[in-house]
């Protein structure tokens, strides 16, 4: 039987009019376990894509109201009330479809409420999952939930990079994932954009696309800059740096073919920032790693941050983290 449930890694956030600090912690919130099941990585990519597209709609409907409730966790690290409100939908009907025991790892550290919507698990052809996905044990799965990647930037209005984004891990390592943008090809009041992969299925939504340009075109962080960073992509002498915010938009911008890579070897990120977008790469044949080459681990007591960093390519990642130049100690 299992014990830990749900696990939130709390950050910190700005209110709009008057500013709240708010204690870095770590939660754990412990329901009445279930007994251990078998279950599908299908239907749990099936509700996630679901989950996304129901927390979009809270997200617009947010932004639209002008309520954002902004709250500063931390320097450049805002909340706001759709963060919330996001998590709540996208763990709600996860543990809804799969039961309290399933282990999700959310940013956000709040309560989850029992949700009224009903789960969709016939989202994905289960004829299309591999074979070794199909019936796993629960036990053996975590799921890392990201409800509003690029929070800055929606409170500063560049909603493009604005994502939902919930990573599945199985065995610790990143395997399926969803990233939805609310914004994104919804002026007919669709429902936005929705992207998403699985190891040995691929992935759907966008269109893969190894840049070919002569000359290194990365992107990295817009807000947390530091001399470690800036030297490690001075070591990359690209012919283009672009400053944008959002780990999963960043991702996005390797899997179009915009950017030759995602370079961020310092710690900021955590595992609801990577595990989604790492899934995607992957499955599109791309790599997410940290700055030495390694895989992240995704276990639901894996350190939260990415002190290591990460480093997203889709074509020459080895030769990218050789002329980084660090070495393992």
């Amino acid at each position: 039987m299992q014990r830990l449930l749900f696990t939130s890694l709390r950050r910190s956030t700005q209110h709009s009019i008057r500013h709240t600090r708010l204690p870095n912690k770590r939660n754990f919130l412990t329901s009445k376990p279930k007994m251990s099941a078998q279950i599908s990585l299908g239907d749990i990519l099936s509700v996630s894509i679901d989950a996304t597209q129901q927390a979009g709609k809270i997200i617009r409907g947010v932004w639209q109201s002008g309520e954002l409730n902004v709250k500063m966790k931390g320097v450049n690290d805002p909340m706001t009330d759709a963060d919330v409100k996001a998590q709540q939908m996208i763990v709600g009907l996860l543990h809804k479809a799969f039961g309290t025991d399933l282990k999700i790892v959310g940013e956000e550290d709040c309560d989850t409420p029992p949700v009224s919507l009903n789960p969709n698990t016939s989202l994905i052809d289960p004829s299309k999952v591999p074979e070794e996905f199909k019936s796993v044990s629960k036990s053996d799965v975590v799921v890392f939930v990201d409800p509003l990647d690029a929070t800055k930037e929606f409170t500063d209005g560049n909603l493009p990079a604005v994502m939902s984004l919930v990573g599945i891990s199985y065995k610790g390592k990143s395997v399926a994932g969803v990233m939805f943008q609310p914004f994104v090809n919804n002026e007919d009041e669709s429902n936005g954009v929705t992207m998403y992969g699985m190891l040995g299925m691929g992935c759907f939504g966008v269109t893969p696309k190894r840049r070919d340009g002569k000359e290194l075109v990365i992107a990295t962080t817009k807000s947390h800059s530091t001399p470690e960073l800036e030297k490690a992509v001075s070591h990359l002498n690209p012919a283009k740096v672009l400053n944008v915010g959002g780990a999963g938009y960043k991702s996005l911008l390797v899997l179009k073919g915009e950017i030759d890579g995602y370079i961020f070897p310092i710690t900021g990120t955590k595992k609801w920032d990577s595990c989604a977008p790492e899934a995607i790469i992957k499955a599109a044949g791309g790599k997410l790693t940290d700055k030495y080459g390694r895989d992240l681990p995704y276990f639901v007591d894996s350190p939260q941050p990415n002190d290591d960093g990460i480093i997203v390519t889709l074509q020459n990642h080895e030769e990218i983290i050789s002329k980084l130049g660090f070495k393992t100690q």
